[in-house]
């Protein structure tokens, strides 16, 4: 079978209509159906700016796609843009061309022309030796996953049903996790038996929902490395509140009408273990009591919905990483943690010395920061 040739790429942003195009593309090289509400929220409804999508053609067809989601950051006492590289993407048949090279290329000509700090994205330990060698990224290390245990035996006990299946073995506890690498099939669904969807009446736990005060509260929270995506609440309503789908859950302290702190989780269950994942976790300086007591109710919580544990990320050496360890949470190594990613960032001009943003300590980041859960 002859492959098809591109002599000259027809290579450009997106277009308005293109949008099926995209999406049947997307459907090809992640196997799933992607859903046109989801590409929405995030390529144009994001509060930072739409999303710059580079594309390849083919006579109409888009045969491949790189793009970077604008995220508003505070680096080092900067404000600035920051692209979140995702769903790259290319048609088997069309790979080993140079055209992702080409769309890379260009997207890095325009985050130079706009004046992005950098660009960033996760890999998995497939992708991360070609971005290093071919887009100049460099890994954020260590592993930043933390878990509070709550059933270590029978966690134990699922894991290895999930990754050592054997037929006696009661397969109803494990979630299929070939969730696809692409974030416009996230979050993934929750599946568990006790769904954090569901409230009662008399739940510390709401729907979530932010104003100016999350604004306020997240530029004076206490011990936020120096390099952070800002979580204003126009970013947490789009993140939480608006995505469709919503699986969140929140909760809020405050003395009189200040807020001192806010926590957002959610269950899934992932690797066949039922978890709660903080999604967000800060607090004001004068109320760290208060920011250790709602993680004592995510604690409380995740034993009420029968979960495995609660996982949180914190870098080493940040306050919230040794916070959670007197709350019991322990670092997960990587060769633990199946399907691991890796956080990987190449600077631009307006980021400065590039050395600095690969202290894993200078770096706020939670499960927020990505688009799977």
């Amino acid at each position: 079978m002859s492959l098809p040739k591109l002599a000259s790429p027809q290579i450009g942003l997106y277009k308005p209509g293109e949008e099926a195009a995209i999406l049947d593309c997307m459907r090809v090289c992640f196997n799933f159906q992607p859903e046109i509400e989801r590409w929405r929220h995030l390529y144009l409804d994001n509060p930072a700016g739409e999303a710059v999508i580079v594309l390849a053609r083919d006579r109409g067809r888009v045969v491949s796609h790189t793009t970077f989601l604008p995220r508003r950051i505070k680096a080092f006492g900067k404000q600035g843009l920051i692209g979140h590289s995702t769903d790259s993407m290319t048609l088997p048949e069309w790979r080993s061309k140079g055209i992702k090279s080409a769309l890379s290329a260009e997207l890095r000509r325009i985050a130079q022309e706009r004046g992005l700090m950098a660009v960033f994205s996760y890999a998995n330990k497939q992708h991360l030796p070609i971005l290093i060698k071919y887009e100049g990224r460099r890994p954020v290390e260590p592993f930043p996953v933390m878990v509070r245990p709550l059933k270590p035996v029978r966690a134990g006990l699922a894991f290895v049903k999930k990754w050592l299946p054997v037929p006696f073995m009661d397969q109803s506890i494990v979630q299929n996790t070939d969730t696809p690498d692409c974030a416009v099939a996230g979050p993934i669904p929750d599946e568990s038996t006790n769904s954090s969807t569901v409230l009662s009446p008399r739940s510390s736990w709401s729907i979530p929902a932010f104003d100016e005060r999350h604004t306020e509260l997240f530029n004076a929270a206490e011990a936020i490395p120096q390099i952070a995506m800002v979580r204003d609440s126009a970013h947490l309503t789009w993140r939480y509140s608006d995505a469709p789908g919503s699986p969140y859950l929140q909760q809020d302290i405050s003395m009189s009408h200040i807020l001192d702190g806010t926590v957002v989780v959610r269950t899934a269950s992932l690797f066949g273990l039922r978890l709660v994942f903080v999604m967000e976790w800060f607090w004001r300086p004068e109320a760290r009591g208060g920011g250790v007591r709602l993680l004592r109710e995510v604690i409380r919580f995740a034993r009420s919905v029968e979960a495995h544990g609660v996982a949180a990320l914190a870098m080493p050496g940040t306050l919230q990483r040794r916070l959670l360890r007197r709350l019991g949470f322990i670092g997960v190594p990587e060769f633990l943690f199946p399907k691991t990613t890796t956080l990987n960032i190449r600077t631009e001009k307006e980021g400065g010395e590039p050395a600095r943003w690969l202290v894993a300590s200078n770096w706020y980041l939670t499960w927020g920061d990505g688009f799977m859960l």
